[in-house]
């Protein structure tokens, strides 16, 4: 569970998010729960499961942060396994109770081909790699 911590304003902040928790986080900033208030998400659009909460790229312009999850499969894998893989996946990903269920988590389903996230993952290296460097990000 997510550990709220205060600071010198009244801004609280999630020190940490556990995927699993995602559906009780959404429960905790559901406008009228009086638990926290959401002030904006992180990702290119508003979300569904929030649609009264901006997106911060609203106010702040190309700010853009999601979690992002998929498949990957072993080099030399016959093309005919992945293409056939990722048909099912996306027919599993289109099936009402799996949206239902992805909806309540706050996620947004995709589905994408093996070529649009793959170049979805170069433009995300890239976007970050300059983040890194930008901000001098050194490793220990």
């Amino acid at each position: 569970m997510p550990v709220p911590r205060r600071y010198t304003t009244d801004a609280i902040v999630l020190s940490r998010f556990d995927f699993g928790e995602a559906d009780r986080i959404l429960t905790l900033i559901t406008p009228g729960s009086g638990k926290l208030k959401a002030i904006a998400t992180t990702g290119p659009k508003r979300m569904t499961a929030l649609p009264n909460v901006p997106a911060a790229n609203e106010t702040l312009p190309k700010f853009e942060v999601v979690n992002w999850y998929g498949m990957v499969v072993r080099e030399g894998t016959p093309s005919s396994i992945i293409s056939r893989l990722q048909q099912e996946v996306a027919h599993a990903l289109q099936q009402p109770d799996v949206a239902d269920r992805a909806r309540t988590l706050g996620l947004d389903l995709v589905g994408s081909t093996p070529e649009q996230f793959a170049k979805f993952q170069r433009e995300e290296i890239a976007k970050w790699r300059d983040v890194i460097r930008t901000a001098n990000i050194k490793s220990d």
